[in-house]
Order: structure tokens, then C-alpha cells, then sequence
């Protein structure tokens, strides 16, 4: 069975690889050819050295190289995409659009930013993006017009500005999935735009802030709802991270949302390296603005290293309405700090935040331990529960009924409304919510 493929070295396209010539026209022949065939485009290993964008308008496109970073694209400036993907805003249909694997994408200074892309994919649903690697681009990936269904296997990005810029599909209508994907540049890993979702990443290293130079608080190795290019804000939803690596940021946050963000990381470790600098350490785990009624599930994550923050999770100032569920958190005992206070044993998240905006089972100080909002609660060594309403700082018996007479009140382990039925004044009376006095039903101090 004949099978056309075409190679992009072979008359009539004749690119050369040398990383002299200049293979733009080249490309765009091999590209457009074969789109127009429906057949593969072969890039044998060479540097195709480019001096504009590559437009490939269709909605079915097959491109792969020699593999092994042998094939490499290598734009002159950046002052365009590299290479662009797909029909637009019409889309490619119901139907899987084709691949573009073991190609690299290299640029030539390091940590650069701006707003031009490596590889943007423009209404491409159901493609795969497999090995491809780029380097110094101020945008790695670029994904625009609802690219439905597509993936991204075993792809890498580094040394640039953003290694994966998502402006593309309604809130968790896009069903893009990332697979073992590292990613690091200098304004994180991910930023998603506003109304965009349904993104899940799985396994791989997402990192970033080198080179900031200094504490960044308004970007993290995620950024949700912020469009990297125009800087506005909004809600994001179903986005959600397992068994990724968060390792060795500096200077910023590891999630950094801004509006309601519906948002689920599992399985995942979050890691501040010894080989930072005390300048260089990253700062909190996450951070919200304008939070809404935003749903943040946290399921059996791990946290070591140093943090700058006082918070691991900072919610500051925002709405009830925001809710965070939190289960089975480890920190590296002894050995996690925020902001130079070093915490005593494995705590989760939440504890450590004094955060009263959720719920989350843990175990500390060798006990289980359950939070809601502010209050928590644990199993005694004599199997009884006990509640604390300072963080843990004290521990009373839950549900305990005092009575007797007013010289003979309790005086310690107080908590905010407790109760106590006075016999000498021959009613009840309880802890004001200050826990400072003793007041009756009319909320007069007794």
C-alpha cells in the first residue's frame, strides 16, 4: 500500500537545516502541500532557520521530526509566532485534526518575555502536541478558539517568559488534558484566561519565577483568571492538577488565582529547594483575590522547604463564600517554615493559615484532627473528643456540661460560649464570644 508522506528537504521544497538559509518559504510549501494531500510532513534533523510566521490554515495537520531534539525550528526574531496551527475561529470540527511531534522550538535569549508564541494552536480540537520541546520564547504555547479535546504529551519548556498561555474554551468545556508535561519560565508554568476551563494536568514539573529578581505576589507557577497578554480578570473552572511536581519556584507564589476558581490538586507535591537563596525562596502555596464562591479541594499533597509567606494559603479579606476542602495534607516534619517560624509537626494547610474558610481532616501531634471554619476538633488518648476554638492552643472536652455554684466557675481551659449553670444566681450563663467574661441570657457580665 502506497503511503505518501512529504519531506520538507525534498524538491520541490528544498528547506536546507543548516541554520543559515532561511527555510521560512521552504516550511510554508511542505506545510501547505501537505495539508492539501492529507498526507504527513517529514522535517528531517537539521536547524530550519526562520525570518516570519508559518501560518498552517486547516483544520487537519500532520508534522513530526527526526526526533531526539534533532529537528529544531529557530525563529530570527520575536517579533512573530513561530508557527501557527489551525482555521481559526471556526474550528476544526467534531473530528481529530491531526499532530505536530518531536519538533523543538529555540529562540536565542534566555527568560525573555512579550507576547509572541513558539507554537500557537488557533481552533485546532482534538490535536496532539507529543515530545515537543521549546526554548527561550517569550511564549512556549499558545492555545486560542476553543482547541476542544486536544493534548499535550511528554512536552517540555524552558529558560523562556510562559511555557503555556490557555485563552481558549468556555469554562470546563475545552477538556484539554497535559500529560507529563515540565514546564519553567520566568512568569511561571500556566497562566488560564478569564471564562476558560477544563484543563487537567497529570504528572510532570510546573515551576517558574527564575529570574524575577524579586518577591512577585500578583503571578505564581499558576495563574488562574488573568489573561497573560491583556491582564483582565475572571472565574475559571474544572482545572485540576495530580501527581505534579511543584518544585524549585522563586520569588512567587505556586497558585495565584484571581476571581472564582473552581480548582483540584491531588497527589501532588509542593517542594521549595535548598538551593534557593534565602531572596530567592518562593512565597506562599495559594493565593486568591476576589475568591467569590470559588471551590479549592486539596486531596493527599505533600509541602516541604522554606516559604516566605505567613500564610501557606491566603485568602485575605474576601467573602464566606469561598470554600476550601482539605484532606490528608503532609508537611515534612520539622522541616517546613513560613515566614521564619518553623512548624512544630506535619500540619495541614488550613491549620497553618488559621483559615476558617473550609473543612480538612489531618493528622498532628499524633492525633486526627478535623477542622471546620474555626473550630477544631480531635479524638483524645482516652477516645473522647475534644474541641479547640484557638488553633489548638487549648483542648476542652466536647459537649461538657458544668454546673455548680458561682464561686466554684471553672477558670481554665475556657472556650467562647461555654456553658455553666449557676446555681448561686439559679440560671445558666456562658462565655462571652471575647472568652474574657461571663455573661447570662440578656448578655450582661455575671
Amino acid at each position: 500500500m502506497h503511503c505518501e508522506i512529504i519531506n520538507a528537504k525534498y524538491p520541490p521544497y528544498s528547506a536546507v537545516g543548516d541554520g543559515i538559509a532561511d527555510d521560512t518559504i521552504s516550511l510554508q510549501a511542505a506545510f501547505n502541500d501537505g495539508v492539501l494531500k492529507n498526507v504527513p510532513i517529514f522535517i528531517p534533523a537539521g536547524t530550519y532557520r526562520t525570518t516570519a510566521g508559518i501560518n498552517v490554515i486547516s483544520n487537519n495537520v500532520m508534522i513530526y521530526g527526526a526526533g531526539g531534539n534533532l529537528t529544531k525550528i529557530k525563529p530570527d526574531a520575536y517579533t512573530y509566532d513561530c508557527l501557527t496551527i489551525g482555521p481559526g475561529a471556526s474550528g476544526s470540527g467534531i473530528n481529530p485534526s491531526g499532530y505536530i511531534r518531536e519538533i523543538d522550538f529555540e529562540g536565542t535569549t534566555s527568560w525573555i518575555t512579550g507576547t509572541t508564541a513558539a507554537l500557537k494552536l488557533d481552533g485546532m480540537r482534538q490535536f496532539e502536541v507529543k515530545n515537543v520541546t521549546v526554548q527561550r520564547m517569550p511564549i512556549s504555547f499558545d492555545l486560542v478558539n476553543k482547541c476542544y479535546g486536544s493534548m499535550f504529551v511528554n512536552c517540555r519548556s524552558n529558560l523562556g517568559g510562559l511555557p503555556l498561555n490557555l485563552r481558549t474554551g468556555l469554562q470546563s468545556g475545552s477538556d484539554l488534558s497535559f500529560l507529563n508535561c515540565w514546564f519553567r519560565g520566568k512568569d511561571g508554568s500556566v497562566w488560564v484566561a478569564p471564562d476558560a476551563g477544563g484543563f487537567h494536568f497529570n504528572h510532570g514539573q510546573l515551576t517558574g519565577g527564575d529570574n524575577q529578581g524579586a518577591d512577585n505576589d500578583a503571578i505564581g507557577v499558576i495563574v488562574l483568571g488573568k489573561d497573560y497578554l491583556t491582564g483582565a480578570v475572571g472565574n475559571v473552572a474544572n482545572i485540576d492538577f495530580n501527581g505534579i511536581d511543584f518544585e524549585g519556584s522563586k520569588y512567587i507564589h505556586q497558585i495565584r488565582a484571581y476571581g472564582q476558581a473552581i480548582l483540584t490538586i491531588s497527589n501532588s507535591s509542593f517542594l521549595s529547594t535548598a538551593s534557593a537563596t534565602a531572596a530567592e525562596k518562593p512565597l506562599g502555596i495559594i493565593k486568591t483575590t476576589n475568591g467569590l464562591q470559588s471551590r479549592i479541594t486539596l486531596l493527599n499533597n505533600a509541602v516541604s522547604g522554606v516559604w516566605k509567606a505567613a500564610k501557606a494559603i491566603d485568602v485575605t479579606g474576601q467573602g464566606s463564600v469561598l470554600n476550601i476542602f482539605e484532606v490528608g495534607t503532609a508537611m515534612v516534619n520539622g522541616t517546613v517554615t513560613f515566614n521564619d517560624v518553623t512548624n512544630p509537626d506535619s500540619v495541614g494547610l488550613l491549620e497553618q493559615s488559621k483559615n476558617t474558610m473550609g473543612t480538612a481532616f489531618f493528622r498532628s501531634s499524633s492525633f486526627n484532627k478535623m477542622l471546620m471554619g474555626g473550630m477544631m476538633i480531635r479524638a483524645s488518648i482516652l477516645g473522647k473528643f475534644e474541641v479547640s476554638y484557638d488553633w489548638g492552643v487549648t483542648w476542652v472536652p466536647s459537649m461538657q456540661i458544668l454546673s455548680g455554684t458561682t464561686a466554684a466557675r471553672p477558670t481554665t481551659n475556657l472556650y467562647p460560649w461555654q456553658f455553666y449553670g449557676d446555681s448561686t444566681l439559679g440560671k445558666p450563663i456562658w462565655r462571652n464570644a471575647a472568652n474574657t467574661a461571663w455573661i447570662d441570657a440578656t448578655g450582661a457580665t455575671v
